[in-house]
C-alpha cells in the first residue's frame, strides 16, 4: 500500500533484477510551482508531478486517485528491451505487511504491464529476503483482519 498516493492497495511485482521501483503513472503532468518556504538557501520553486494512481489495470475495474507530490529527481532507466528513457522520481511511504519505510519510485508508462507497480532491489535491501518460489505472501489488511477473525470464533 501507498498511504500518501492511494487508500487501495495496489499489487506489486517484485523485480530483484531491476535497481528501481517504478509504479503507472497515468495523465503524467510536471510543472514547476513557487517554494513559499522561508529558506535562505532553498530553491526557488519546486518540480511536483501530478498523475492518476490506479490500483488495477483495468481503468473501470477499481477506485483511481489523483496524486500531487515532489519530484525528488530524474533517473535515465533502461527497460527490459534495452531503450532508456528519463524518468522523474518521486519519494513515498511504502507498507509491506507491518513494515513501513520510504522508497524511490519512478514514474513510468506500464499500461501494456500485468502489474501497475515493480518493486526494485533498493527497495528490498536489508529489508526483506526474497523467495523466487512463492507468489503472494503478503495477504491484503482487511484478508488478515478477517482471517484472523475467522480463527479466533473456530478456537
Amino acid at each position: 500500500m501507498l498511504p500518501l498516493l492511494s487508500s487501495e492497495p495496489i499489487r506489486a511485482k517484485i523485480d530483484t533484477g531491476a535497481a528501481t521501483s517504478s509504479i503507472h503513472a497515468h495523465n503524467l503532468e510536471i510543472f514547476e510551482v513557487a517554494n513559499h518556504l522561508d529558506l535562505d538557501d532553498g530553491p526557488e520553486s519546486l518540480t511536483i508531478a501530478r498523475f492518476t494512481i490506479s490500483p488495477t489495470s483495468d481503468p473501470h475495474g477499481g477506485p483511481a486517485a489523483v496524486a500531487e507530490v515532489p519530484v525528488v529527481g530524474f533517473r535515465n532507466v533502461k527497460s527490459s528491451n534495452g531503450h532508456s528513457e528519463l524518468r522523474p522520481v518521486v519519494r513515498t511511504q511504502i507498507v509491506l505487511g507491518t513494515r513501513r519505510f520510504d522508497i524511490d519510485l519512478t514514474l513510468a508508462d506500464r499500461d501494456t504491464m500485468g502489474y501497475r507497480m515493480l518493486l526494485g532491489r533498493r527497495a528490498l535491501r536489508r529489508r526483506f529476503l526474497v523467495d523466487p518460489g512463492k507468489s503472494f505472501l503478503l495477504d491484503r489488511p482487511a484478508e488478515n483482519n478477517q482471517k484472523n477473525d475467522q480463527e479466533r470464533e473456530t478456537a
